[in-house]
């Protein structure tokens, strides 16, 4: 059996989920672990911004 996805709805879930990550590592850190989650929250926005370009670019 096969399912017809829509790439840009699960692109769109993906970069929720993502972002939820975001806001966890900023919020709920140790001071111990800051750098290290504001460096794993820098990649992941980095991750959502090439998404949601590459995204913008394939709807023009």
């Amino acid at each position: 059996m096969t399912h017809i996805v829509d790439i840009e709805e699960v692109f769109q879930r993906i970069i929720q989920k993502l972002q939820a990550k975001i806001v966890r590592y900023k919020s709920f850190s140790l001071l111990s672990d800051l750098n290290k989650n504001y460096e794993r929250a820098a990649i992941l926005q980095d991750i959502v911004a090439a998404i949601e370009s590459s995204l913008e670019k394939e709807e023009k």
